[in-house]
């Protein structure tokens, strides 16, 4: 169903984002946006880099419109709409 780069590693967390999209954290330290609508299923929307860490937690704050990403006692905030 969903199918990732090799280099990103194995997903280690994850955290809705509304009622269609996942955000996916990995253990190479990249975090993935992907659809879940059923004409888009697994496809990756957007993605980013925090470094060559895994990834530890991902929280949403839909009202700010931010996503907030924790790896290695760093917590690094991205815009939702522009990552």
């Amino acid at each position: 169903m969903f199918n990732f780069s090799s280099n990103y590693g194995k997903a280690v967390t994850f955290e809705w984002l509304g009622d269609n999209k996942l955000i996916i954290g990995f253990t190479s330290g990249v975090v993935s946006l992907v659809s879940t609508r059923s004409n888009e299923l697994g496809s990756e929307q957007a993605s980013c880099s925090i470094g060559n860490v895994a990834v530890e937690s991902i929280k949403v704050n839909p009202e700010l419109g931010k996503v907030a990403v924790a790896a290695q006692g760093t917590i690094r905030f991205f815009n939702i709409s522009d990552w």
